[in-house]
């Protein structure tokens, strides 16, 4: 389970004295970031100012039918679903949807008890509506004159009325009433024909966040729009009774050819949500889009090659000229060394004295094999960065190769002694031998005049 977590935060360590060894390779995965970046505003910006700004969807909503509840189900939305409509009505026959001068036939309407003339305005209701095409007979033959059969199709009703619109784009309103006339076409022929007009209910909401929602409740501004279509209809053929009904008008035999009846349906609506899309939404996409391409750079970045690199130029700048490390380090560049030899014997013992001679000729002579040596350093062989980038999976594409050996024995290195564990184990042991040690090298006393401990001074 160690190797899957990913939440755990490795400790932070400092290299070279800054909080990361930044190079030209992490530069210019920077640059193509930023270069990715503006493309993303650019695209993001340009789908902003030219599409739509708002996105909707669409439910069928459908009640469940149940004696009980039906009644309120009625008044919960016979408010919403009475609406009035302004209409126009005429009559025509065959293909041309044109009114045809006939004074044989006349449109009733039924609730108000009167005769609706072709192309003249009316206002009906919704849920209370309904109209009679009847044919005036000719005596006691109540059948169609010659002149007035159809000789191709069908008669039509043709009506035309101001409802509701639909636009998810409008800022202001989603649904709203039409200026225009839309039409409607009804066909019957020389029977009686019965048709109901399904009116259904239009609900629009608008969603908004938290702030904007309880902004409007106390402005009292409604969210939720309504209106309404004719989205289906029945038809039926007269069995008689609306025949028998209407076969007198004014003392002359009539002839019912078509019953229309508007009908609210209340066990069903259409429900239209939408949400707006603004400028701070787009530079949130932008942001959390960038923010992940950043992330997986970084971490693409850290596993294939930031590990190798960095690890492998702390061991060069250790073995290198910068730091002026060498393996066998000597003294010179620090003041002369004064090297106290205790002795429990006589200052004038020859015998000490020429052995004290011995030992600083010794030292001497060292000091000449150490000043020779003083100039040479260990030098790693040069790297390119495709061969941090391609190392985690040479060996298993590739085989051995110097190179990837080298970087992995210097990841080796790091793991063993800059380990957390391995630290606190040596400086305890390294504390333990400075309590033991008896100091006779004055090069290694604590210097008051160290400049940490002057800049902890003036603190």
């Amino acid at each position: 389970m160690r190797k899957i977590d990913f939440i755990s935060k490795s400790p932070q360590l400092f290299i070279f004295q800054n909080g990361a060894n930044q190079n030209n390779l992490g530069g210019v995965l920077f640059l193509i970031y930023l270069v990715i970046l503006l493309l993303l505003t650019i695209v993001y910006l340009y789908d902003y100012l030219n599409n739509d700004k708002y996105q909707f969807n669409y439910n069928l909503i459908t009640e469940t039918y149940d004696n009980d509840s039906f009644k309120n189900i009625i008044s919960k939305k016979n408010d919403k679903l009475s609406v009035n409509l302004e209409v126009k009505f005429s009559l025509s026959k065959d293909r041309q949807y044109k009114n045809f001068n006939s004074k044989n036939f006349f449109i009733w309407d039924e609730n108000n008890r009167r005769t609706l003339n072709p192309n003249e305005t009316y206002i009906i209701n919704t849920s209370n509506f309904s109209l009679v095409v009847l044919y005036i007979c000719n005596g006691t033959n109540c059948t169609i004159r010659e002149e007035d059969k159809i000789k191709e199709r069908c008669y039509y009703l043709n009506m035309y009325y101001k409802g509701f619109t639909l636009n998810h784009q409008d800022p202001k309103e989603p649904i709203k009433r039409n200026n225009k006339y839309t039409p409607m076409y009804v066909e019957f022929l020389e029977k009686t024909y019965i048709y109901y007009l399904n009116w259904e209910l239009i609900e629009y909401e608008e969603e908004k966040g938290v702030f904007s929602k309880n902004f409007d409740s106390i402005t009292g501004k409604d969210n939720t729009f309504y209106g309404g279509q004719f989205k289906s209809k029945q038809v039926f053929l007269d069995d008689g009774h609306v025949g028998q009904m209407y076969a007198n008008y004014e003392n002359n035999s009539v002839l019912a050819l078509l019953y229309l009846e508007i009908q609210p349906n209340y066990l069903q609506y259409d429900k239209y949500t939408r949400k707006g899309r603004s400028f701070l939404n787009v530079l949130a996409e932008i942001a959390a889009l960038s923010s992940t391409i950043i992330n997986l750079m970084g971490l693409s970045y850290g596993f294939f090659y930031s590990k190798n690199y960095d690890n492998y130029k702390i061991v060069e700048n250790i073995l290198s000229k910068k730091l002026r490390i060498n393996i066998n380090q000597t003294l010179e560049d620090k003041e002369e060394s004064k090297i106290e030899l205790k002795t429990d014997l006589n200052d004038n013992n020859d015998q000490d004295e020429e052995k004290e001679k011995e030992v600083i000729d010794d030292i001497n002579n060292t000091d000449e094999v150490y000043s020779d040596k003083k100039n040479k350093t260990i030098k790693l062989p040069s790297m390119r960065f495709y061969d941090f980038l391609v190392h985690k999976l040479y060996f298993k594409c590739f085989g051995h190769s110097n190179k990837h050996a080298l970087i992995e024995s210097c990841n080796d290195v790091l793991k063993r002694y800059i380990s957390i564990e391995n630290l606190i184990y040596n400086q305890i042991r390294l504390e333990s031998s400075f309590k033991d040690y008896k100091w006779n090298n004055p090069q290694y006393d604590l210097d008051e005049k160290n400049d940490f401990l002057i800049q902890l001074q003036g603190k």
